[in-house]
């Protein structure tokens, strides 16, 4: 109750100045209570009677919005409680309670940046206590300064006084000189300079391992297919099992430009050797994977939004090389901490290098929900999509030509565990809808038709801050009425990772 009214005398209070106003206690014609600062609020259209009941002083207005902010947390109402410990920190900046809320606040609502630099100052004054390290490293693995958190959780295990409990201290307690007192906000701001000064993020891997993939050509169980009425012979389709090796690696750069405002980079490519011979036939005894994209970013409190231009090249269907060129967009949403919204934009241009007739428009809108649980150590992502490609073809289509554009939808989930520190499992499923505008060979009649499932897990295990072993299982059924279309297959995959 105290709480209530607390918020109450807050509310009335907040629109003046915070030196010596009278709050007057207030009923109206249906002898309902409320806190006013006039005694005869002009808004009103009711009888209200209102008296004077204190003349609170300054110390005494800011224990009352110390108690609106404490309220606010515990309502959950994370922002608003941010900018009550703004108001407060300028008013009194050694305030321990302050500057651990600001910092608990400023976390809850996204504001990362902001967190880690309260926390920074609690620790400069309590450098071993244990609340004020865990929020401090939480944060920067936020941010994904994983160096940062690790050193700030070495700090702590190492500590003796892991246990101990911060002393609030009041300004007029502290031995901390008024000089200092002033110096607080600036200290801020100075922080905030050196947070904008790391102006280029350069982030990479490399990884290699191993494969066995029971249908590297994603080939039918026979080489005799009957496509309409015919049964034809085709005597590379069937499908072939083999070993593989495989190297990539991936490399993601950023250079800050102003404020929120970044230039963004990325590179990505993969190299696959498949040890069966037979794959010489289709060309697909080697495949592989080149990625390149830059364009802009800008981040702000809650959203991330990415504008790319990107060129990728990559094997497709036996001999086929795809090289796509296009714009791909990315917006984030967070609505809380724990809980994100994702769309993805891609419209790009591809270009096949033998099969002219193929070359066209691919569009994909996707959206995606991730979760995190249980201090982000489990994160639940449910994801759909909707794709539309239009072939060369679709306009000069014949009875005797195959049409390769097709419309279609993909829908997912993915869920990952952090069962220890160190190890993440991940299972995942996805089914596919494709619908082609025309029959799939000139022999048959139906538009070809396609559904995919597939399913997975994924385990990485984490052996050093840059080393991972990483090991995947994935399923794929595709069936289709099209025969040469239809087949299944199993994927495994082990392989390391150098993180950088």
């Amino acid at each position: 109750m105290k709480f209530y009214i607390g918020f109450l005398l807050f509310w009335a209070l907040s629109s003046v100045a915070l030196a010596g106003e009278t709050v007057y206690k207030c009923t109206d014609k249906y002898g309902k209570s409320f806190y006013n600062y006039e005694a005869e609020p002009k808004s009103s259209k009711q009888s209200i009677k209102c008296t004077a009941i204190k003349k609170l002083s300054a110390e005494e207005i800011y224990k009352v919005q110390k108690i609106r902010a404490v309220n606010l947390i515990a309502e959950k109402k994370y922002s608003k409680a941010y900018y009550e410990y703004i108001d407060l920190l300028r008013q009194n900046p050694l305030d321990d309670d302050v500057v651990l809320g600001l910092a608990i606040s400023a976390e809850k609502s996204g504001r990362y940046n902001q967190a880690i630099m309260s926390y920074e100052i609690m620790q400069e004054r309590h450098p071993e206590n244990l609340a004020v390290l865990d929020g401090l490293a939480r944060n920067q693995e936020f941010l994904g300064d994983k160096v940062s958190a690790e050193s700030i959780k070495a700090q702590a295990s190492e500590s003796k006084l892991a246990a101990q409990t911060i002393n609030y201290e009041s300004a007029e307690q502290s031995e901390i000189k008024k000089e200092d007192q002033r110096s607080v906000l600036p200290k801020i701001q100075k922080a905030e300079d050196e947070k904008q000064e790391k102006t280029f993020i350069v982030r990479g891997n490399i990884n290699t391992g191993i494969i066995y993939d029971s249908n590297a050509n994603s080939g039918p169980s026979t080489d005799v297919l009957q496509l309409g009425n015919w049964n034809v012979f085709v005597p590379t389709a069937k499908e072939k099992e083999t070993f593989a090796g495989y190297i990539g690696g991936g490399l993601n750069l950023a250079q800050r430009l102003s404020g929120r405002l970044w230039l963004v980079a990325d590179m990505a490519g993969n190299i696959r050797g498949n040890e069966n011979s037979e794959l010489s036939e289709t060309h697909t005894r080697t495949t592989h994977y080149l990625r390149a994209a830059a364009g802009l970013r800008y981040v702000g409190n809650k959203t991330l939004t990415d504008v790319k231009i990107k060129s990728e090249i990559f094997d497709y269907d036996l001999w086929q090389n795809v090289v796509s060129t296009g714009l791909n967009v990315l917006f984030v949403y967070a609505t809380t901490p724990n809980l994100f919204f994702g769309t993805t934009v891609t419209a790009e241009h591809r270009e096949y290098s033998d099969s002219k007739e193929r070359n066209g428009s691919h569009f994909n809108l996707g959206q995606y929900i991730r979760y995190f649980m249980w201090d982000k150590r489990y994160s639940l992502t449910i994801n759909g999509s909707l794709e539309h490609e239009d072939s060369k073809d679709n306009y000069e289509y014949s009875q005797y030509e195959p049409n390769y554009g097709y419309d279609g939808w993909r829908a997912g989930f993915g869920f990952s565990a952090k069962i220890i520190d160190t190890l993440e499992f991940s299972p995942f499923a996805q089914i596919a809808r494709d619908f082609y505008f025309a029959p799939a060979t000139a022999l048959e009649i139906r538009s070809r038709r396609d559904k995919k499932v597939s399913f997975g897990v994924n385990m990485d295990y984490k052996i050093s801050d840059r080393w991972h072993v990483n090991t995947i299982y994935t399923y794929i059924d595709n069936s289709s009425n099209s025969e040469l279309y239809e087949f299944d297959k199993y994927v495994v995959q082990i392989g390391t990772r150098y993180e950088f």
